[in-house]
């Protein structure tokens, strides 16, 4: 679901149910998919990597730290992409009817 602000000052008066058109630039989805997935990936590789140095490669801190790692990239993640939502464009579909 996205939630569109109200643009009561717009020309452009948008009701539920109106079939529209939304546009997100480009670069804008691949910005959003790194911010999303990097930190993650990133934590889960620096925290297997911590565990096994502090614990001597044994599995048991590989996979603890691996789990710390990923889900403080998870919250890296959710906080950056939260602050940064890609910009879109929301405008009615000419000729359509509302459903």
């Amino acid at each position: 679901m996205l939630e569109v602000p109200d643009r009561s000052d717009a020309q452009v008066r948008l009701v539920p149910g109106e079939v529209v058109t939304v546009a997100v630039r480009d670069g804008d989805v691949l910005r959003a998919a790194a911010l999303a997935y990097l930190p993650v990936l990133g934590g889960l590789l620096a925290g297997a990597l911590l565990g096994g140095w502090l614990g001597g490669h044994a599995d048991g801190p590989v996979a603890l730290g691996s789990a710390l790692g990923a889900a403080s990239g998870w919250a890296i993640a959710r906080d950056w992409t939260h602050r940064r939502s890609p910009r879109v464009s929301v405008r009615p579909r000419a000729g359509d009817a509302q459903a």
